[in-house]
């Protein structure tokens, strides 16, 4: 047993510094990558206009003849930017290129939570597994996929949408995996209660019925002191994420302020499904499980829409080709 830890030990710390190498030499490219700017030349003249005789126009109102601007009302030049000035429709005309960055999506974030969450606790939730239970496949994949999905998190540009996409509906399939696992687990631990509850009734033990925590404890569903830490370092991850967009949803208005309230539904949502991880296979457990995951699953959608939507046209595009060729083949 003592063997397979320290081969798996070593494997995965041989995986780990793989992953920093590879991160230290794609980062510094990120930028590079993410905004490309091709740079306009400098053009130093000036326009210059040459002054004419002025010419009073007799149909506009009389004004000052030494001021030809002046008129003889009060107003003045409309621009086409309005009070905005730098954007097509005034204050609303602003380029989201230049509103600033948040620190939820900032690439120091993301380095932060790929290490502490993906990789640590990950490792720390596996290794945990291991000594618990044996060395188990399905333990395996999961903390593999989840540093697999890390690492989709950090391609830039459209191609990083589409890798985004992919990266949340795998986190999707394999949420749906783990809460349909719990349950199995919880209609094990509901059959020890009602088992207890049912001996209590006949008189034949005076002791109480087991309840759920109980229950699970006696099944070996029960979390160790490092899954509960872990669980709830996860809870706090997401919490404080969910704080955030909350506060930002609340503060901003339009479609940012829209945005951010599903972030908080995404994020609230991963936040009760690890407390659905935490509470174990109970009752309360397997609830937080599917509200956390339909939560998580209904923010996730919203910030992928658009993608969505070329997937969608994109099928529809094939569907109706595949269609045309068929009936080309009978006319």
């Amino acid at each position: 047993m003592r063997k397979v830890e320290k081969h798996l030990f070593k494997r995965s710390a041989a995986f780990v510094m793989l992953i920093a190498v590879i991160a230290s030499v794609l980062f510094p490219f990120y930028s590079a990558m993410a905004d490309p700017v091709i740079p306009q030349p400098y053009d130093p003249k000036p326009e210059t206009v040459k002054p004419g005789e002025y010419k009073p126009n007799p149909t506009l109102p009389k004004g000052d003849p030494a001021n030809p601007n002046s008129s003889g009302s009060n107003s003045q030049p409309a621009t086409s930017g309005g009070q905005g000035g730098n954007g097509s429709g005034g204050n609303g005309g602003t380029n989201s290129s230049n509103s600033p960055q948040a620190w939820d999506d900032a690439l120091w974030y993301k380095t932060l939570k790929f290490t502490v969450k993906d990789l640590g606790m990950g490792y720390a939730s596996f290794i945990d597994a291991v000594r618990t239970n044996g060395f188990s496949w399905k333990d395996f994949y999961f903390n593999r996929a989840g540093i697999a999905r890390g690492i989709l998190n950090f391609i830039p540009g459209e191609a990083g949408q589409w890798a985004g996409l992919v990266g949340d509906t795998w986190d999707g399939v394999d949420k749906g995996i783990q809460t349909y696992a719990q349950y199995q687990n919880f209609r094990h631990v509901q059959s020890l209660v009602r088992g207890s509850q049912a001996v209590r009734d006949l008189g034949q033990v005076a002791d109480q019925a087991l309840s759920y925590s109980q229950a699970v404890g006696q099944a070996g569903y029960a979390l160790t002191k490092l899954g509960k830490g872990l669980a709830i370092a996860d809870i706090a991850i997401s919490g404080g994420e969910t704080i955030f967009h909350t506060y930002k949803a609340f503060t901003t208005d339009g479609q940012e302020s829209t945005d951010y309230a599903f972030k908080a539904l995404a994020s609230g949502g991963s936040a009760l499904f690890s407390a659905g991880v935490l509470v174990g296979p109970t009752p309360v457990g397997v609830g937080l499980m599917v509200v956390g995951g339909v939560a998580w699953g209904i923010g996730t959608i919203y910030k992928h829409r658009e993608t969505i939507k070329k997937v969608a046209n994109k099928a529809k595009e094939m569907v109706k080709g595949a269609w045309n060729t068929v009936k080309g083949w009978f006319s």
